[in-house]
Order: C-alpha cells, then sequence, then structure tokens
C-alpha cells in the first residue's frame, strides 16, 4: 500500500498502480480546495482520511486510532507535506521512517536551512544570503553585496513572491510587498510553518535542473540534464519558469560541473531513500551554483524524460524508495519541451482561448489547465501558481522551437 500525503497526482498514482499498489490518501483536514479535485480520484483510492495537519501534536491526535502494515508507503508530491510525512511515518511506526528523519525533514524544505547546510561544507557552490525580517535588514545586505538581489519566501515552491529587485526603489517596493502578503500567501497554501524572507545574490547565467535518485545508503544517480528558460532572463519582471526542455545542450565539461554541483548539495542535505529535482545556475564567471534543493521529482520530468529518453521517472522513484536497481537508459530520442503558463493580472480564473489551435500544433503532445472556473489567480511574482502547462515533443529542434513561440500567441488566460 502507498498512502499519499496532503496532495494527489494522476501521475503518481498510475506509476503506483501499475506496479500493483493499492492506494490512499491522508487529507489536510483544512485544505477544503482538495475536494473540487477529490471526486476526479475517488474511483482509483481505497480510502480517504482526514488528518490536522497543522503541528505535530494535531497529527498524532488525529492517527492514534489507526495501525498500518509497517511496510506501507508514504509519498508527498509537495516539498510543505515533507515534514508532516516524517511525522506520519513516525507515529505509524512505519519503516520509512527510518530515512525519514523528523528533525531534518522539518528544515529540509526551508530555503534558508538549506543555503546554511551547503554553505558549511561547499560554501562555493552558494551565493551569499540572509534571512531578513525588515527592510533595513534587505537594504543592510543589498549596500554589502550589491545589485541586482533575489528576495524569496523560505517554504513557498514555483517561484511564488520571488522577486527581483535591481535598485533601491525596487528593493524598497518589492521588499515590503512581500511581507506584507507572505502571511496570506502562507495561510492559503496551507503551509503551517512560520513565515521566513530570504534576500541573496542574484546569479546571473544560465538555469539547469536534474532529477535525481538517491538509495539508503546515499549513492545517486542523475537523470539527463534539463535546460530552463527563466522569465527574467528573458527580460520579464518575474521570476517563472518560462519553459523547460530537454536536450541541455551543455559541452561534457559543463555537463560535470552540473552534476558535481548537485551531487554536492544532495550529500550536504543529507538525503537518502528519495528522488530530488535540484536546480542550478552557470553564472557569467562559469561557475555553477544552487538555487534550491527539492525533495520530490520534478513536476513535469515524467513527461518530458519519457519523450526524450524513454525513462520510466515515477517507475524510477518508486524503485529509489524501495532501494531496488534504478533503470536509466540515456539515449536521446527527441527533443521536448514544457511551458508554463500564469496569468497576467489578479482575477478568477474564466477560461483559456484557442485550445483548439493549440492542439493542432505540430509538436503537441498535451495541454492540462490545474485551475478550475472559478479559482483565483495572478502573476507569479504576487503569490499565485501556475494556470496551465504544456508537454511539447518533436525530432525537429525548429518545428519545436516555432511551436513554443506560438503557444505562447495562442494562449490567452481570461479572469474577472
Amino acid at each position: 500500500m502507498v498512502i499519499f500525503v496532503g496532495s494527489l497526482s494522476n501521475k503518481y498514482i498510475e506509476a503506483f498502480k501499475k506496479e500493483g499498489y493499492s492506494i490512499g490518501f491522508f487529507r489536510d483536514l483544512y485544505d477544503t480546495a482538495i475536494d473540487r479535485f477529490l471526486p476526479n480520484y475517488l474511483h482509483k483510492l481505497s480510502f480517504v482520511y482526514s488528518i490536522n495537519m497543522r503541528n505535530k501534536v494535531t497529527i498524532g491526535e488525529s492517527l492514534k486510532s489507526l495501525y498500518f502494515n509497517s511496510k506501507t508507503l508514504l509519498v508527498c508530491v509537495r516539498e510543505k507535506h515533507v515534514y508532516t510525512t516524517a511525522l506520519i511515518a513516525k507515529s505509524l511506526n512505519l519503516d520509512q521512517s527510518e530515512f525519514l528523519d523528523v528533525s531534518q525533514a522539518q528544515y529540509l524544505t526551508n530555503k534558508y536551512f538549506q543555503r546554511k547546510e551547503i554553505a558549511k561544507i561547499y560554501p562555493e557552490i552558494t551565493p551569499e544570503f540572509k534571512k531578513i525580517r525588515t527592510f533595513h535588514g534587505a537594504y543592510t545586505f543589498a549596500r554589502k553585496f550589491g545589485f541586482p538581489v533575489v528576495v524569496k519566501p523560505a517554504n513557498l515552491s514555483k517561484g511564488e513572491l520571488v522577486n527581483i529587485c535591481n535598485n533601491i526603489e525596487e528593493l524598497s517596493r518589492k521588499v515590503s510587498y512581500v511581507l506584507d502578503h507572505i502571511q496570506e500567501v502562507y495561510d492559503r497554501d496551507k503551509v503551517y510553518r512560520k513565515p521566513q524572507v530570504v534576500i541573496e545574490e542574484f546569479i546571473d547565467g544560465r538555469q539547469f535542473s536534474v532529477d535525481s535518485y538517491i538509495d539508503a545508503d546515499g549513492k545517486v544517480i542523475h537523470t539527463p540534464i534539463c535546460k530552463q528558460i527563466i522569465s527574467h532572463d528573458l527580460g520579464f519582471d518575474d521570476f517563472q519558469t518560462y519553459y523547460s526542455q530537454y536536450p541541455s545542450e551543455l559541452d561534457r565539461r559543463e555537463e560535470l560541473q552540473v552534476l558535481d554541483t548537485v551531487e554536492k548539495s544532495i550529500k550536504a542535505l543529507k538525503i537518502v531513500s528519495s528522488t530530488t529535482h535540484t536546480e542550478v545556475k552557470i553564472d557569467t564567471k562559469g561557475r555553477c551554483k544552487v538555487i534550491e534543493v527539492n525533495i520530490r521529482p520534478g513536476g513535469f520530468r515524467s513527461e518530458m524524460l519519457r519523450e526524450s529518453f524513454n525513462i520510466d521517472h515515477f517507475g524510477n522513484f518508486i524503485k529509489s524508495l524501495l532501494g531496488e536497481p534504478i533503470l536509466l537508459d540515456n539515449s536521446f530520442i527527441q527533443y521536448s519541451a514544457c511551458p508554463q503558463f500564469w496569468a497576467d493580472k489578479e482575477g478568477n480564473f474564466v477560461e483559456i482561448e484557442n485550445r483548439d489551435q493549440i492542439e493542432k500544433l505540430k509538436s503537441f503532445n498535451k495541454f492540462i489547465i490545474v485551475v478550475k472556473k472559478g479559482d483565483e489567480v495572478g502573476q507569479v511574482n504576487k503569490g499565485y501558481g501556475r494556470v496551465a502547462y504544456a508537454i511539447l515533443a518533436n525530432k525537429d529542434k525548429s518545428i519545436l522551437q516555432g511551436d513554443l513561440i506560438t503557444i505562447r500567441n495562442l494562449v490567452k488566460i481570461h479572469v474577472h
């Protein structure tokens, strides 16, 4: 049996069903937003059980009458549920708790903690950083290290509330906005942690990501490197992943540099029996720096890795949990890309235009809208999640690149 904690993903569910698992779900008692999506999954689930996930005490109280076989697996789709998952594994006396240290899990997804732990051993792969509580703290950091700087929440994901400040005016405006709205976004996303804000040096350069499988002994096996195009690098005033693409088009020396940096960050954080999604940048001086380490498979890597390398990503994710051999063939098949889309303005989602034209693109694989009609949407730097994403694949690179441009023009997100 596998039990999902806090969130569900059809890709994960299908991967476990393929392996013969029965599926359960521990839902967050106070996350009523899941109720809009849950009916789509009920026929695939053996049970749904509500847990008060606000803290260690409420989790223990919610679980006191439950018993599961010790070999039951827990899986969290989102980083915010890593700590909760560790607490549940310990409360239920699952074998998995041996690899999910509660004290470590409490901080592992915190970007400030990550920076501190990595800097202790490998300071050369992390930029200067500081936790801030006021504008004055941000100002003194910027005075010392110069602009541009990045202001980001410690416990959010997908670029939510991440802002780049190029001068003192932007620093004042953006830091004030983040500090004023961070509790609101934590509450909306049901992140039950004390809000924290980090300021760090902006790393100028090319961004890449790597998904890695780590066994119980800490041995790391990497998937091919993925190229990431960030909206800020294209001149936009935000920090969304505009699109991801395989292959990375790095030379062999750069590939080894990226993989070495990723492996160092994993080892510094003492991650075992897991799959990670690590983002790094090669800066303009040729140095490789860690952006962040996510304790999960990359969101769209399963489709992209299958299209470009015929890799069963979620199958390998399950093998990493069970300590089984990873099956990996890095032979390139075709180009793939995943563009993501946010609303240009705040409002309630109505629809996306031109769905029929999107499906006619030569590289079209799938187009998924991840919100429901009426959901509140908006810009990523104001703390909103994406509205939709697409998977594109083609053996002809020029066709794929053309379709990436075309789909941007076709996707029109309407709000009211």
